[in-house]
């Protein structure tokens, strides 16, 4: 189990243990090449390989340094990562647990399908329909995962059953594709023009599928950083860490 939260994406924790690797291993270069310069060129002085043993021991704490801070972020347990951090010791191990990883990493990204999710815009005089989950005590724009593939008829049920909405026109606004921790999300957002309810609110609240629904403006603090991309352009490919 991780001694510590994730404090990095997983994007950001792998540049920064890439970097620490490649950093580690070129300290190794230096090292065995001031031992060569020592004897075929300084004739015994050992002034470069205190330099260079200085630097390397430098790279070897950063690496250490940076499994222990990434470790969690990258999904490892503690014995894998410290199993990585042992590669430091020979030289070059670095290296190898570098080339190991990326290609554990690339089969995973092959072989993980994302999850599709719809979700549905609805707005009123500028703001957007968000509605709090039951037991989530945070509010998102209504939404499910897509059941076989289907997106429209996920989409056609979900408002039905759950907003109380009949379709009439669904415009694709949005597709965002994002990572959670390990998991790929395909997440797909339509503008529906539905039936015409006034009292859209009361019948969602009145539902129990939801413990709160209200309308906000994008620049509402409660909504606005998740979902500035709401802003943008109508069918615009995003993709986000």
């Amino acid at each position: 189990m991780p001694i510590h939260k994730n404090i990095f994406s997983d994007k950001e924790a792998w540049g920064i243990y890439r970097l620490s690797a490649f950093g580690e291993a070129f300290g190794w270069t230096l090292l065995i090449g001031s031992l060569g310069a020592q004897k075929y060129l300084m004739h015994g002085n050992k002034i470069l390989v205190s330099f260079a043993g200085q630097i390397h021991g430098l790279l070897f704490f950063a690496y250490i340094a940076a499994v222990l801070a990434t470790y969690a972020s990258l999904g490892w347990s503690f014995k894998k990562g410290f199993l990585i951090g042992l590669m430091s010791v020979p030289p070059y191990g670095t290296l190898v647990a570098e080339m190991w990883l990326s290609k554990l990493r690339q089969n995973e990204e092959k072989s993980v399908k994302p999850f599709i999710r719809v979700f549905v815009l609805i707005r009123n005089q500028g703001k957007y329909l968000f509605v709090e989950k039951r037991d989530e005590n945070i509010f998102s724009l209504p939404g499910t995962t897509v059941i076989n593939n289907d997106i429209e008829g996920t989409l056609r049920d979900y408002c039905r059953d759950n907003l109380h909405l009949k379709i009439v026109k669904s415009n694709l606004k949005h597709i965002l594709r994002h990572q959670i921790k390990r998991e790929q999300y395909l997440d797909i957002f339509f503008e529906i023009n539905a039936t015409k309810d006034k009292n859209i609110l009361i019948k969602i609240n009145k539902s129990k599928q939801f413990d709160d629904a209200e309308f906000f403006s994008l620049d509402n603090k409660i909504v606005k950083k998740s979902f500035n991309f709401l802003k943008k352009n109508e069918n615009i490919f995003l993709t986000k860490s």
